[in-house]
């Protein structure tokens, strides 16, 4: 499998994907192109594979660079980003949705019985 790249339906965020390394979610146009360039470093692309995920980023509402990306959204993503480090089962992990995972952690121990 060669590297991806999935922007979520937000556009603010997206997750690179492959067989090499951990998931890793981003939100910025500057972190996406520094993963790409790591990845076209160690060899992970494939054919066409900086193309479209260069495109993908471009056609984001993400932050052009990190330290512009907006705090709640920055919080949510080094959650993710860590929790997808220390999972058993990082490929499982991956398929988790980013705003599925953070509305099930948003709620954890909120006590029902207050409703």
């Amino acid at each position: 499998m060669a590297l991806r790249f999935e922007l979520c339906t937000c556009l603010l965020h997206g997750r690179f994907l492959g067989d090499r390394g951990l998931p890793m979610e981003v939100g910025s146009r500057e972190m996406a192109k520094a993963m790409l360039s790591l990845a076209e470093g160690t060899g992970a692309l494939g054919p066409g594979d900086k193309t479209r995920i260069e495109a993908a980023v471009a056609g984001s509402m993400m932050a052009a660079k990190d330290a512009w990306i907006e705090d709640d959204l920055r919080q949510r993503i080094m959650l993710w980003n860590n929790a997808a480090a220390t999972t058993n089962d990082p490929e499982a992990f991956a398929k988790t949705g980013f705003h599925a995972y953070h509305a099930l952690v948003d709620d954890f121990g909120k006590d029902d019985s207050a409703a």
